[in-house]
């Protein structure tokens, strides 16, 4: 996380801090009971995704979550699993916090059900999540603090579902994903289609889709994949996620634990502005969304580096 909420609400950052993205205990032995216990700071079951990717999917800015929770879980071995989990939020709902201030951060929760089944030469997985304040959202959180450096008040939680389902087949991978606002906004929260804050009728419901595929191979010895991609988005300009993204990307691994990758992508922005909670700017993160149905082309290099 890149801020966090103080007692007032606003948004301290962390300069010349260590910081760690999961720091967190599990307790329980899948060998002995298919419960266990997870608390502390870890990226909470809503979507799918890589949480370093180098570069975020429309889905994955919709859904991604690091938070200080504490999760119950259990698995069994026919591939059913599932999970629920409390968290404390970012946001600070309006006429929520008591005199002395101290209920400041909305009580969130969420839950998973997931199944996965290996069988020969095909693998599948599907799950479904729902989080029931998608505001407390990394990517949101961000907006949120780009545009007025403080973590603001909400009107109204907005939840949320995430369904996912991927294929393999020997070489070959393929992925579904579709994130979504289970109702609309308050107006005077978000508001889409040029409207201003408060608007009636014009209240945000954001949604994200999309495919992607692989197909994994040798380059001269060295394992390699090939894939492709595509997001699109309904009611996300207030967010600065793009309408359309298309891409491809080509990854090599020359070492034990060393990556070279390139990646391609195109994305499109709304012919349209929003407005998050406060006055939103027409431009979005860099390489990222765009205004005006403008497109903006992206090259990336990257050399990647595991240690574990």
């Amino acid at each position: 996380m890149l801020f966090k909420a103080t007692q007032a609400g606003t948004v301290a950052a962390y300069t010349n801090q260590l910081q760690f993205d999961e720091a967190y205990a599990t307790v329980g032995d899948l060998s002995r009971s298919p419960v266990y216990v997870r608390a502390g700071r870890q990226w909470v079951p809503f979507g799918n995704y890589d949480p370093y990717a180098i570069t975020a999917s429309l889905t994955q800015l919709l859904s991604q979550s690091n938070q200080e929770a504490l999760l119950v879980g259990a698995a069994s071995p026919v591939g059913v699993s599932g999970a629920v989990y409390m968290f404390n939020g970012n946001n600070t709902q309006t006429g929520f916090a008591t005199a002395n201030n101290t209920r400041h951060n909305l009580s969130g929760w969420g839950a998973r059900l997931a199944y996965g089944a290996d069988m020969n030469n095909v693998s599948m997985h599907a799950n479904l999540d729902y989080i029931n304040d998608i505001y407390s959202n990394d990517y949101i959180g961000m907006q949120k603090v780009r545009t007025s450096g403080s973590v603001e008040n909400i009107y109204q939680r907005m939840p949320a579902w995430n369904a996912h389902l991927c294929f393999g087949y020997m070489n070959f991978d393929l992925a579904g994903d579709y994130v979504w606002a289970a109702k609309k906004s308050d107006s005077r929260d978000m508001v889409f289609n040029n409207a201003t804050l408060g608007t009636v009728g014009s209240e945000a419901r954001p949604r994200v889709w999309g495919v992607k595929g692989g197909y994994s191979f040798d380059t001269m010895g060295m394992p390699s994949r090939l894939g492709v991609v595509y997001n699109r988005s309904a009611q996300a300009a207030a967010i600065a996620i793009p309408k359309t993204r298309l891409g491809g990307d080509y990854r090599v691994t020359i070492g034990r634990a060393t990556d070279v990758t390139f990646q391609v992508y195109k994305d499109t922005g709304y012919n349209e502005t929003g407005n998050l909670l406060v006055t939103y700017p027409a431009a979005g993160l860099a390489g990222g969304a765009v205004s005006n149905n403008n497109s903006v082309t992206n090259f990336v290099l990257n050399l990647g580096v595991k240690f574990a």
